[in-house]
């Protein structure tokens, strides 16, 4: 899952997703985007430019959430809305990695072990890691 709380927050998880994809284009990849922030009367117009800027293939994959953002934030430690938040699930769900960072900088940190396919990098160490 990759979680986006911003505009530019967006285009960071849109290259999170566009990796993600081509590591392991049969993994299960959703990407959620608050809009709790938007004015109400803002929203319609956010969502047309959300899907817009977004392949087909992905609309199918995206959540849009409109209330407890905070509450997110709290619990994925997102100290920088520009950066996309990334949460890697096992098969039942469980969380196996989660970090917060911008994509350009990132290096491995533990993906292979999760999920072998992926050789995505991340430079900061992972939160959350479980067997």
């Amino acid at each position: 899952m990759v979680f986006s709380f911003s505009r530019a927050g967006g285009r960071d998880a849109q290259l999170w997703t566009q990796r993600l994809m081509k590591d392991d284009p049969h993994l299960a990849n959703y990407t959620v985007i608050f809009l709790e922030s938007v004015p109400g009367l803002f929203r319609p117009i956010a969502v047309s430019g959300i899907k817009d800027g977004m392949p087909p293939v992905l609309q199918d994959r995206t959540i849009l959430l409109y209330r407890n953002e905070d509450l997110w934030r709290q619990r994925l430690q997102v100290t920088n809305e520009r950066n996309a938040c990334v949460m890697l699930l096992g098969s039942a769900g469980q969380v196996q990695w989660v970090t917060s960072g911008p994509f350009g900088r990132c290096t491995l940190c533990g993906i292979p072990q999760i999920h072998p396919s992926l050789e995505l990098r991340v430079s900061r160490s992972p939160r959350g890691l479980r067997d």
